[in-house]
């Protein structure tokens, strides 16, 4: 019997025919009942020569290292690399996964301790000045898959520092500890040509719930035993957020419900009716960030996306965007 994947044809020596060889297929299985995430955005894609990277400069400098590190981890288990986006504003991030979620990470600059890009303290810049706007977006690679390793180093009390000389063609990532009189010192090509950029347009939402991650958490644990294929969010005009699932035989059910009042922080002042559907394993990647921050924004209308607001320390937010599931 020839090996897996092999592609050499053998004969077999009594009967004289082909023996196929076994070869391993995988099945990407796509929820055939879920549209594109990006069908409920307005949105432009575009495709950028990047040729700028030579020419650029920054030094940014922050001391929330467990908030970068835990972000980044966590981010690592949902792509292998992802290409961040640096400007006057802060630093940016926008991907749809393989199965469907679409992340938008924004940090603000104003909340680093040193944000130098080409040379101009964004930090201390006015808002209102036009001339501050780069004329250049800076693109950076970051391979998530081989920074694991490096992100293990980094400890609560440590500095870490983003920055490249102009005219060099590599970043390098610092990390710094004072009081322990170390530092380490990482450096990284940017391997980037082309970028394919996707520019989406706010959307507006009826219903805003500001729910403790720890409800979130106790939510996905007590389905998770069912192992259902997915989950029901329901608002009703009563003053329950309702989370609901069954096994996939239908034998057993779950329900969790949370109390819109001002211990849980939720905020339901809309008071609308919203029954959607939504993949359960994509609703368990909230899980991911759960050291991030207490609570948890949820952004959410009738029969559409489910926004997943989670804070980055105090550094910005990412919001982790889930399609429904068509009833």
């Amino acid at each position: 019997m020839p090996p897996k994947n092999s592609k050499k044809i053998c004969i077999c020596p009594e009967c004289k025919k082909e023996i196929k060889p076994i070869v391993k297929y995988i099945e990407n299985v796509k929820n055939i009942s879920e549209k594109n995430i990006l069908s409920f955005f307005e949105y432009e894609n575009n495709n950028i020569e990047y040729t700028y990277f030579l020419d650029s400069s920054f030094y940014i400098k922050t001391v929330q290292s467990c908030a970068i590190r835990v972000l980044l981890q966590s981010l690592s288990k949902c792509f292998d690399e992802i290409i961040l986006k640096i400007n006057e504003k802060g630093i940016h991030f926008l991907k749809v996964s393989d199965n469907n979620i679409l992340f938008h990470l924004k940090l603000d600059c104003n909340q680093l301790e040193y944000y130098i890009i080409n040379k101009k303290d964004y930090c201390e810049s006015d808002e209102s000045d036009e001339s501050d706007e780069l004329n250049e977006n800076i693109y950076l690679n970051f391979n998530l898959k081989e920074m694991k390793h490096i992100l293990k180093q980094i400890k609560n009390d440590d500095i870490l520092c983003f920055q490249k000389n102009e005219k060099c063609d590599f970043w390098e990532l610092n990390i710094q500890n004072y009081e322990k009189n170390k530092s380490s010192s990482y450096k990284f090509f940017n391997k980037i040509n082309t970028i394919e950029e996707i520019e989406i347009i706010s959307k507006l939402f009826n219903c805003n719930l500001n729910i403790p991650f720890s409800l979130i958490d106790d939510t996905i644990k007590k389905m998770d035993i069912l192992e259902p294929k997915d989950i029901s969010v329901i608002i009703n005009e009563d003053s329950y957020l309702r989370f609901f699932c069954e096994k996939e035989d239908k034998t057993q059910s779950c329900e969790n419900k949370i109390l819109f009042n001002e211990t849980n922080h939720i905020d339901n002042s809309f008071r609308i009716i919203i029954k959607n559907k939504y993949d359960f394993e994509k609703f368990k990647t909230v899980k991911l960030f759960i050291d991030l921050c207490m609570c948890v924004n949820i952004f959410i209308n009738q029969e559409d996306i489910i926004i997943l607001n989670i804070n980055v320390a105090n550094l910005g937010t990412l919001k982790i965007c889930i399609p429904p599931i068509d009833n």
